[in-house]
């Protein structure tokens, strides 16, 4: 999310106005935020959009604080939805704002697994039954197949859209959460990804059931890392669980490739405590300088905030209510099983 990339794509997508505050002479910045004009106040550019954690650039603490201090000096409403809690940029903000109303709120933290060769066979790390579980799932599946692809510019889109056709198929469409179904967010991933499939980092999971797409990842590796930024997968093969099936993959793909890092991203889901309860705690951060257009700012934030969180009872009412994705236990259904239990997987790219 630092790269010129990510913030590019974002600004392209949703049609944002940038408004980059760098510090130190252009040669040789000290610090750098990357942030968008929208509605009269500052935020990070794509955040509000794809919910992904961000931070400012900044070669130490005196530069942050810098930083923090020349935004003071714009006197403009600032909103922050996603700073790790870890960050100087919190008490940089607060010192450089005197006088400012400063509020936080913790949000949802980013799931991450650390990684070493133990996890390069994920499922021996899990209790007996649990593995059996994905065994059961394994069988379910039948003859099934999974994929690591850096595919090449001129491969990728059609790949990338195969992939968000797949998340179509799953819960999101019928809720209408669907990356196709933002036009704004699809058009993100079509540039970020042929961005990064230009400079090799892009990394396209698949898992195939009799010869069909029933799951995919879209991911990059950098920093020694598997940075997991869009899952989805088509109900038609939950029983088999194909997400998890994939997932299990893709990690032991990433700790046998030498990876310390599966960054999960987004937001802590129940389903990624079966892989790792660490997280990246984060906060969202307002700060409203006292002066009359701050007024506007305020209603608006605390509006956002109100519909936001009834938007995600919603959808957790929703994936209750739904056939959300488990890997099948000894007390779930019964109904037969495919017959043929031959699994092959492979890596390609």
């Amino acid at each position: 999310m630092h790269e010129r990339d990510w913030f590019q794509a974002c600004v392209e997508a949703f049609h944002l106005e940038p408004f980059i505050v760098a510090v130190g002479p252009p040669e040789r910045l000290r610090a750098i935020a990357p942030l968008a004009r929208v509605h009269g106040r500052l935020e990070a550019a794509g955040v509000r959009q794809l919910s992904e954690p961000m931070d400012f650039l900044a070669a130490d603490e005196e530069a942050v604080l810098e930083l923090a201090e020349a935004l003071a000096h714009l006197g403009m409403p600032l909103l922050l939805r996603r700073v790790p809690t870890s960050s100087p940029l919190r008490p940089a903000l607060r010192r450089a704002w005197q006088g400012a109303l400063v509020i936080e709120r913790p949000i949802s933290g980013c799931p991450v697994l650390v990684l070493d060769k133990s996890w390069a066979e994920p499922e021996e790390r899990f209790p007996t039954r649990r593995r059996a579980d994905f065994r059961r799932a394994r069988r379910r599946a039948g003859c099934f197949e999974a994929e690591i692809l850096s595919p090449t510019p001129d491969l990728t889109p059609a790949l990338v859209e195969i992939a968000m056709d797949i998340e179509m198929r799953s819960w999101k469409g019928r809720y209408g959460t669907a990356v196709l179904q933002r036009p704004g967010c699809a058009d993100f991933f079509r540039r970020y990804c042929m961005m990064k499939a230009t400079d090799g980092s892009l990394r396209l999971a698949f898992l195939k059931i009799d010869g069909e797409y029933a799951a995919m990842q879209i991911a990059v590796e950098r920093d020694n890392a598997y940075w997991l930024l869009k899952i989805g997968y088509d109900d038609r093969y939950l029983r088999c669980s194909p997400g998890k099936l994939l997932t299990s993959y893709s990690i032991g793909w990433a700790a046998a490739r030498g990876l310390t890092a599966y960054e999960f991203l987004g937001k802590a889901e129940p389903w990624i405590n079966l892989w790792t309860k660490s997280q990246r705690t984060c906060v969202a951060i307002g700060v409203y300088p006292a002066r009359l257009a701050s007024g506007p700012a305020v209603v608006r934030d605390a509006w956002e905030l109100v519909t936001y969180t009834l938007r995600q009872r919603r959808l957790a009412r929703w994936k209750r209510l739904s056939s959300s994705e488990s890997l099948p236990s000894r007390g779930g259904a019964t109904s037969r099983e495919p017959t043929s239990t031959t699994s092959r997987e492979y890596v390609n790219g």
